[in-house]
């Protein structure tokens, strides 16, 4: 049970941390990037690069 809760406490740590950049191709959608930015920006992830 106790090498679970670790395991379970590392992925979330990990969680919070940027694993790169986030890539977010659009085409013809400009009524949605607006959202879809907010939804990014809501994440648990902190320092993000974000390319739109």
């Amino acid at each position: 049970m106790g090498a679970r809760v670790g395991r379970v406490k590392e992925q979330r740590q990990n969680r919070t941390f940027s694993k790169g950049p986030i890539i977010i191709p659009v085409y013809n959608v400009g009524q949605y990037v607006s959202e879809c930015l907010d939804s990014v920006v809501n994440q648990t992830v902190v320092n993000m690069e974000i390319f739109v």
